[in-house]
């Protein structure tokens, strides 16, 4: 635990000292004052003991992960920022010439198939203006 106990009884004398002037002053009877400064005091010293106790374990806990971070040295916890050099290509780093990588395939744009409107009797059907805001109006309906 951090500290003694000797916080334990100045700050719970110091709040039963308060209480029983507060309570003194306001017209109460001096049993009725002391009893409030008692429960004022004991309530306090709980409260310090409380505290002092989850600050030690808080305490505690950092300097165990100080401990085991120093000890523990983790793959990854050291990183390297060097960069390679300019004259280095991608395909170097694939351990490929640029003439494999030519050969592998050339680029070729994304050409999806158009969709047509078919009648029933198996044409294609012409394209109508009308049918198609007829659609869009439909679509955009909430």
């Amino acid at each position: 635990m951090i500290g003694s106990y000797l916080w334990n009884l100045i700050i719970g004398g110091l709040s039963g000292l308060l209480a029983f002037a507060f309570a003194f002053t306001n017209a109460n009877t001096f049993l009725t004052s002391l009893t409030r400064g008692m429960i004022s005091f004991a309530v306090m010293f709980l409260l310090t003991f409380l505290f002092r106790w989850l600050l030690a374990l808080i305490i505690q806990d950092t300097q165990e992960d100080d401990l085991d971070k120093a000890q523990k040295a983790s793959p990854g916890a050291k990183i390297d920022l060097q960069t390679p050099e300019q004259d280095i290509e991608l395909a170097d780093i694939l351990n490929t010439s640029p003439a494999q990588a030519d050969e592998k395939q050339a680029f070729e744009p994304f050409q999806p198939p158009r969709l047509k409107r078919v009648d029933k009797s198996g044409e294609q059907a012409v394209p109508d203006p009308a049918l198609a805001a007829k659609a869009v109006r439909r679509l955009t309906e909430d």
